[in-house]
């Protein structure tokens, strides 16, 4: 009896043994492993804690409200349905990162709804109908390396949610995100000393978004197929440096960077490229416009209504029209470099001894009859805009542009070229004899 009794044991045992070593089907392991909602793992965390959100499919909203660290494993999902934010974050010290979120519904409150500060979201996969990340009194936040995209259909773009939209929040950084097909790629609405840089946004209405802030930082994002690349409203303070914008022209009003209103701010070393407009301006001043690469623009900057601004060394080239200035007569224009302008430069420095007025003559034509626009760049053209002289007081001039563009011609510690020296003075000597044989032939004829 005894031994019957040890043999029924060890094949319980056994039996136990096999079915513990015994690998249970996928989606049994899937089941097991998410068998917890996501809510109930922050739920039962403590704060500080770090919790690994395992691959599989979860259901929102959740609520974090506690500081925790939430790492998802590859393949790890929060897929909402229902009026809240899929996830909403109201403790501060929280990193989110690695999760895929996935969000059907429309709503004001956003996708991922921030509410606290010093919260991290990063390498996140954000694909939405509303907004993506909104942040609300947030401060000291980064919004790192994640990628947002429109889910919501075939709606126009004036009915879709900004990509992350950042609300009376301060010192937050965004930066190395890709955006793509929202309203506003990222939206920066009264808060102060915000980084955004290196990210990039395409087919969204603006790419860039400021409106209300003081010293924002704007550096090193990049775009294209947006309404504007960057569009900065009642602002002061901002630095908007090293940014490149090409092809903002699906609508009439397309720019690479807009300033409305803008005050006190830095915009250097940007590249806008194949815009309708590359700069505009308008009720802007005491701008500095330095350093950036206008090129293949249909206007190179039009300046409306604004003043003591201060454009310089900037390359213009490739544009159709150069600028344009309407009530704008206060602003210092000075070496920037046109290639559609032949200088003279008697004494080498590098700078046209002529100025150069913009004549607006083509862009007031064209704005009365856009079928004249057909005529650019013709001699009947050239000839008309030749005689054209009205306003003149008021045209955009740069009293000394460059003649080469500002990258080569720095290469020069003298700030003298002999090359041009001897093009001045060859310039000079023939515009000597033009005028003495005219004064000959006028005596012999007298």
């Amino acid at each position: 009896m005894a031994a019957r009794n040890r043999m029924l044991r060890a094949a319980a045992a056994l039996l136990a043994f096999a079915a513990a070593a015994w690998p249970l089907p996928p989606a049994a392991a899937q089941d097991a492993r998410t068998s917890a909602s996501l809510q109930e793992l922050v739920d039962q965390a403590e704060a500080g804690q770090t919790v690994r959100i395992p691959a599989g499919e979860y259901a929102g909203p959740v609520v974090v409200d506690k500081p925790l660290r939430l790492l998802a494993e590859d393949g790890a999902r929060l897929v909402h349905h229902g009026p809240e934010p899929a996830l909403r974050i109201t403790a501060d010290g929280v990193e989110v990162r690695g999760l895929i979120v996935e969000d059907a519904e429309r709503r004001d409150a956003g996708t991922i709804l921030v509410e606290a500060d010093n919260v991290r979201l990063a390498e996140l996969t954000i694909r939405t109908a509303s907004r993506a990340v909104r942040m609300v009194g947030a401060d000291g936040g980064e919004i790192l390396d994640n990628a947002i995209e429109w889910a919501g259909g075939n709606v126009p773009v004036s009915r879709r949610g900004n990509g992350i939209d950042l609300y009376d929040s301060h010192r937050n950084r965004i930066a190395g995100n890709t955006v793509s097909d929202m309203h506003d790629g990222i939206y920066v609405e009264g808060g102060d000393g915000n980084v955004v840089e290196h990210n990039r946004v395409e087919r969204s209405r603006y790419g860039i978004h400021l409106m209300y802030t003081g010293q924002t930082v704007v550096r090193d994002n990049s775009g294209s197929q947006n309404i504007t690349g960057i569009m900065a409203m009642t602002s002061h303070g901002a630095e908007v440096t090293g940014n490149v914008f090409v092809k903002q022209h699906e609508n009439v009003h397309s720019q690479g960077i807009l300033l409305f209103d803008v005050r006190d701010s830095l915009f250097a070393d940007n590249i806008v490229e194949g815009n309708r407009v590359g700069f505009y301006v308008e009720e802007s001043h005491g701008n500095r416009i330095t350093g950036n690469e206008i090129r293949q623009n249909y206007i190179g900057v039009q300046i409306l209504s604004s003043a003591g601004n201060l454009i310089e060394r900037n390359v213009f080239a490739g544009n159709v029209a150069d600028a344009e200035a309407v009530d704008s007569a206060g602003n210092e224009v000075r070496e920037n470099y046109w290639d559609a302008f032949a200088g003279l430069d008697a004494d080498g420095d590098g700078r046209s001894d002529l100025p150069n007025p913009v004549n607006p003559f083509f862009l007031k034509l064209t704005g009365a009859v856009p079928a004249f626009q057909l005529f650019f760049g013709s001699p009947g053209m050239a000839f008309l805009e030749g005689l054209y002289a009205s306003g003149r007081e008021a045209w955009l001039e740069d009293a000394a542009p460059l003649m080469e563009p500002p990258e080569t011609a720095g290469d020069d510690p003298d700030g003298r070229r002999p090359s041009d020296a001897a093009a001045g003075a060859l310039g000079l000597t023939l515009l000597a004899a033009a005028v003495l044989n005219i004064w000959y032939w006028g005596l012999r004829r007298s």
